[in-house]
């Protein structure tokens, strides 16, 4: 009788270390491991492209499809609440501006040219409110309202000409007609990794001593983004 009850002792015994062997195995919090594969990083890249234009205005100080933004960004996120970011930005911008031939935009002269070109070049500081539908970046919809104030670096004036078979390119640089710096706000809805942009511009490109007719305040364009930064 003794050896059956300490037989059956030796039993219990090792099914209870057993299961305890499995509860820790299961469930040991520090050698959980989640499945989930969501997306979601503080920082990111994004690489945005538009046109500067009047919408729905008819103007005939530029052309619309030689008119164009580029702007390449790093952007960090600081999760507020849920589905609530802030989030700040710097990046490079390059504007560009097709005049079409209008004595009121001679800049630099009284002649007509064939083709005329501005170019500004800018630094960009950004930052904006975030509203997210999911936290996993690759399915998410949202909606970002913002600012930005870009500080000039560089700008060109060029024009192209051709008389007699002789094809002539004038280019001037540093130009102290356009204004140091410029700001406004800044609009994005999208999903994933696209999304539809537009800005206004709330201040001007030309100093106000030169009168010359403002630049398109618009931007309407396309942004694409790039996460896992870190």
């Amino acid at each position: 009788m003794k050896k059956i009850l300490l037989g059956l002792a030796i039993l219990i015994g090792n099914l209870i270390v057993a299961q305890d062997h499995l509860v820790n195995e299961r469930f040991d919090p520090l050698d959980y491991h989640s499945s989930d594969s969501t997306i979601s990083t503080n920082s990111r890249m994004t690489d945005s492209w538009g046109l500067n234009t009047n919408l729905l205005e008819d103007d005939e100080l530029i052309d619309l499809w030689g008119s164009n933004s580029f702007t390449l960004s790093y952007k960090y996120d600081v999760p507020l609440f849920m589905g609530v970011h802030w989030n700040v930005g710097i990046g490079y911008n390059w504007d560009n501006y097709k005049f079409k031939t209008r004595n009121d935009m001679m800049l630099h002269d009284s002649i007509s040219h064939e083709k005329v070109k501005l170019r500004i070049q800018n630094i960009v500081f950004q930052t904006a409110i975030r509203f997210q539908s999911s936290k996993d970046l690759y399915k998410a919809f949202y909606l970002e309202l913002g600012s930005y104030a870009n500080v000039k670096t560089f700008t060109k004036y060029t024009t192209w000409d051709e008389v007699d078979d002789m094809k002539l390119k004038n280019q001037t640089n540093s130009l102290n007609y356009v204004t140091p710096f410029h700001y406004g706000f800044e609009a994005r809805i999208g999903y994933g990794v696209i999304s539809l942009y537009t800005k206004y511009r709330l201040s001007d490109i030309f100093e106000s001593e030169v009168n010359y007719r403002e630049l398109p305040k618009l931007s309407i364009g396309l942004v694409i983004e790039v996460w896992d930064l870190e």
